[in-house]
């Protein structure tokens, strides 16, 4: 029988213990979250993570890409029928996953229908990759159906930085409850180690890792951030975005693919209504909470 790009049968099973889903765009996008995962495994949740596309830009196989994600959370205790390739099994490139979001949701649903979650996490809305972008929508779209707390990390953006420059774990200031995970000098060295398991990213790696030094062995921390208001309609700040320099999709292109979507979070056209506290921003967000996050509407 051949395959069908537009199907998938991917349903996953439920179990007795609290489930954590973490919404991924590529194979390696785990490094920038480690320390947070490992939390969730340590607390005896069990974690599920998502990949929305086959991660196989440039060439690459889908299929050492995720060996690649295997090697890196197998041994922290993820169970590998938890770790889904959504992306591969629906054809959608690296890359390319905006003009994909109306079949990605659905499969999903599907995929997790038999789920209810503590916490979602994903990408940061920060333009910094339009795979990652997406991942966050969809990750929203899940909450608000589902329920759960969305939680955002950053990866990389140009936000406040001349092209080509980037800024690398740092969330843009947004609204949001804001969490620290600190970590211990020894758990910083194997969180940078890591990187040696992407063998098919070094020269992304090579690229990112200095930027990444400073949060990771100096500071040795990650921060997550509770996702509240937010226009999803407006680019995720002013200026060029890191998508449209580097990889040169216009946010334009980006909004043509995702409106629909993106109006039925957002019917109005003026960002996510929801009720939050203390809307005192800070350089790295502020304390309030989504009404509605962790609760079914």
């Amino acid at each position: 029988m051949q395959h069908d790009p537009d199907c998938t049968d991917r349903l996953i099973p439920a179990t007795s213990a609290p489930t954590v889903l973490f919404v991924f765009a590529h194979n390696d996008d785990e490094f920038f979250v480690l320390p947070r995962l490992e939390r969730e495994l340590a607390a005896g949740n069990r974690v599920v993570c998502i990949y929305t596309t086959d991660g196989a830009a440039y060439g690459i196989d889908p299929t050492r890409r995720l060996q690649e994600s295997l090697a890196v959370l197998g041994p922290r205790g993820l169970k590998k029928e938890d770790i889904i390739p959504l992306g591969t099994e629906l054809e959608v490139r690296d890359g390319h996953s905006f003009r994909h979001i109306l079949r990605l949701w659905p499969a999903i649903q599907t995929a997790t229908q038999h789920l209810s979650f503590l916490r979602v996490y994903a990408p940061s809305w920060e333009g910094g990759h339009v795979d990652h972008d997406v991942a966050h929508l969809l990750s929203l779209a899940l909450t608000q159906t589902r329920g759960g707390t969305l939680y955002e990390f950053s990866l990389y953006h140009g936000h406040q930085m001349p092209p080509p420059f980037f800024r690398c774990m740092k969330l843009i200031p947004a609204p949001g409850e804001l969490i620290r995970d600190t970590v211990s000098l020894s758990d910083a060295f194997r969180w940078l180690l890591s990187v040696r398991h992407y063998r098919s990213q070094r020269k992304t790696f090579l690229g990112l890792v200095p930027f990444c030094l400073k949060g990771i062995l100096f500071k040795r921390e990650l921060f997550v951030r509770a996702v509240t208001t937010r226009d999803y309609l407006a680019p995720p700040h002013k200026g060029p975005l890191f998508y449209e320099t580097r990889f040169k999709v216009p946010h334009e292109s980006f909004l043509v693919e995702t409106c629909a979507f993106i109006e039925t979070l957002n019917p109005e056209n003026s960002g996510i209504s929801n009720r939050t506290t203390n809307s005192d921003m800070t350089e790295s967000g502020t304390s309030g909470i989504d009404a509605r996050a962790g609760t079914k509407p």
